[in-house]
């Protein structure tokens, strides 16, 4: 690493009072995506736990598609803390390896052998039966060595286990055998009470969870054991597309396997069942009509992912519905969960959201508004108004941004909050950016043909158009003539940290010679640890710390600063009031824009607004022109 880097990274760790604490968060995240990979436990050189979980899941899925016998086995070493305390850890270490090289003859081909914990083995056998894996067992209970005695606990997978339920099993075998005095072996024979085994089982098998698909079925199997009501959970895991994509499709099934189990095991104490449903969905019908109950049962699956063993690394999104509440009939209230998780991922609520009457409203709303906006767009009645950014040293333009703009002939104007978010959930937010960056060419192209001095303009893009092939960006300025140099790509910060292709396609802008602005910085949450990683030229401070407060004003310092240390440009938002800028101009902030210099204009407007305003600063601001809103 150059000594340029280090310095950089002094700068911008020194910047802001705590910043130590956001970079130790990335740095727990690196730490956290580099251990992921681990799977080897590097004392005995058998699996780790990841790595055991990672053929559990798989295992137990591809039993269920092939329909062939799968076996699993827990050891335990029979008091080796107590052992471990008195001969020390070192001769412990060596009682563990000392085991592993005695088992490692016995074990068939397809046999995983893992140390989850430090006195505790488990060894993954399939294509084995119950009784066949208690015999090899047992075999490996004879070889080892006998400073400390092992009991273990063995289950086969059953016609409707699902990865949970064996290793619960498992786990109750072995506590059977150490129950019964220790130093023996016991293979799981009792049958679980389970819902899952007295529903239908006759079912179609997600074959990565081993979760049986929702089937209409369960409507009248569910009746049957809760006449008294029910609720019904659709929980999303909402990390598993950019999961996908970042890391490839095993990844992302590892993700929808680790969530399953996660699921599984905070509903195992209710009467429940879960069930797949297609994408990263699942459904989860609950024999109880009691809304706090279900609320507390709904927290748990949202909270509890954080802290659960094996992951879920992803973020679990739950929308929930009660019957007779939200509807009779079990499809009526799958739509209302369904519904309900929908509004949650929108918010970004973070929990969990129970359906109310307000839900259905505002899907109707955003179905109405969603189908008008993609005709506006086809027919490409999207228009722009453009906020001037001035130079708050000598009141020069030093750009414009361009804002898009919407006026429906039946819905009438509406707001760019909304329809860029209704874009996003219904997937227009691609066509709309490329309508906007090619409106936004055409009109600087249209400006430069006038003789109107526009030195560039900043286009807001969505980070969906991050993901997967980017527009032709290229084709576009190539079409309308104009340097990329005079062309800004702004980018939301908050939304651009939760992308994890961002990165590259940033880099892409940049290959192309566009610039690139990072919006609404300092509401991030990993900003001062990531800039000098991200290909960026610009820094937009955002409005709401604009506020003269004490603790504000040190954050607009700091920023100024840290763009100055990179050679990034800086702008500030939301100017309104002059006290503002003289802030803005005594911290060095170069760059402004807001309605106190300029509200946005329309393209003949600005044109006028340039040949009317003088060079002396400030300026005073026009009355808000009614069709550029």
């Amino acid at each position: 690493m150059d000594t340029q880097h280090w310095y950089r990274m002094a700068v911008i760790g020194g910047l802001v009072l705590g910043s130590w604490v956001v970079v130790a968060v990335a740095a727990a995240k690196i730490v956290r995506r580099r251990d992921a990979g681990a799977e080897i436990d590097s004392l005995t050189g058998v699996a780790d736990v990841r790595g055991l979980l990672r053929h559990f899941y798989l295992a137990v899925a591809a039993a269920h598609r092939a329909g062939g016998p799968l076996s699993v086995a827990i050891f335990d070493l029979d008091r080796f803390r107590a052992f471990n305390a008195v001969v020390g850890r070192e001769q412990g270490d060596e009682v563990l390896r000392e085991y592993v090289e005695a088992w490692r003859p016995l074990l068939p081909p397809k046999a995983l052998l893992a140390r989850p914990s430090r006195g505790d083995f488990a060894l993954l056998l399939p294509g084995l039966p119950g009784p066949e894996a208690l015999a090899l067992v047992e075999r490996m209970r004879a070889v080892a060595p006998r400073q400390v005695s092992v009991s273990a606990g063995v289950a086969e997978l059953g016609r409707v286990d699902r990865a949970h339920h064996l290793r619960r099993k498992a786990e109750q075998a072995l506590a059977d055998a150490k129950g019964s005095g220790r130093d023996q072996a016991v293979l799981y024979s009792r049958e679980g009470n389970l819902l899952d085994a007295e529903l239908d089982d006759d079912r179609a098998v997600d074959p990565v969870t081993g979760l049986a698909f929702y089937d209409p079925d369960d409507d009248r199997s569910l009746q049957r054991f809760a006449p008294d009501g029910w609720a019904v959970l659709v929980v999303e895991v909402d990390d598993y597309l950019a999961t996908t994509r970042a890391d490839g499709a095993e990844a992302g099934d590892m993700l929808m396997v680790e969530s399953a189990d996660h699921v599984l095991s905070v509903i195992s104490p209710y009467r429940a069942v879960a069930r797949r449903l297609r994408g990263p969905h699942f459904l989860v019908l609950v024999a109880e009509p009691d809304e706090e109950a279900v609320r507390a049962l709904a927290d748990r699956l949202v909270h509890s992912a954080a802290r659960h063993a094996a992951g879920p690394p992803g973020t679990l999104v739950v929308g929930a519905a009660l019957s007779p509440r939200d509807g009779i009939q079990l499809q009526a209230v799958m739509r209302a969960a369904m519904t309900a998780a929908s509004y949650a991922k929108r918010q970004r609520l973070g929990g969990a959201a129970f359906f109310h009457d307000r839900m259905t409203d505002e899907a109707r709303d955003r179905l109405t508004v969603g189908r008008a906006l993609r005709i506006a767009i086809d027919r490409r009645e999207i228009a722009l108004a453009f906020q001037p950014q001035i130079d708050l040293l000598d009141g020069s333009l030093v750009g414009v941004e361009a804002l898009a703009r919407w006026r429906d002939p039946v819905l009438g104007a509406i707001g760019p909050e909304k329809f860029v978010r209704i874009a996003e959930e219904i997937g227009l937010s691609k066509q709309l950016d490329r309508l906007v960056f090619e409106r936004s060419l055409a009109q600087l192209r249209a400006w430069d043909d006038a003789g109107v001095p526009v030195p560039r303009i900043s286009i807001n893009i969505s980070p969906e158009s991050l993901t997967g092939s980017p527009f032709d960006v290229a084709d576009l300025l190539d079409a309308h003539g104009i340097a990329p140099q005079r062309v800004t790509v702004e980018l939301i910060e908050s939304r651009l940290l939760d992308e994890v292709e961002s990165p590259a396609a940033l880099r892409h802008f940049r290959d192309l010679g566009l610039r690139v602005s990072l919006d609404n910085f300092g509401t991030g949450y990993s900003s001062f640890s990531q800039l000098a990683s991200l290909p960026l030229d610009e820094l937009k401070i955002d409005r709401s710390f604009l506020t003269l407060d004490p603790e504000h004003t040190a954050v607009v310092e700091a920023i100024v600063r840290a763009g100055t240390a990179l050679g990034l440009g800086v702008v500030a938002e939301g100017i309104e009031t002059q006290p503002q800028i003289d802030l803005l101009r005594s911290v060095g902030c170069p760059c402004g824009q807001g309605f106190l210099l300029a509200y946005p204009l329309g393209a003949a407007e600005l044109a006028g607004w340039l040949g009317a305003t003088v060079v002396p600063f400030p300026r005073t601001p026009l009355e808000e022109p009614t069709p550029a809103r």
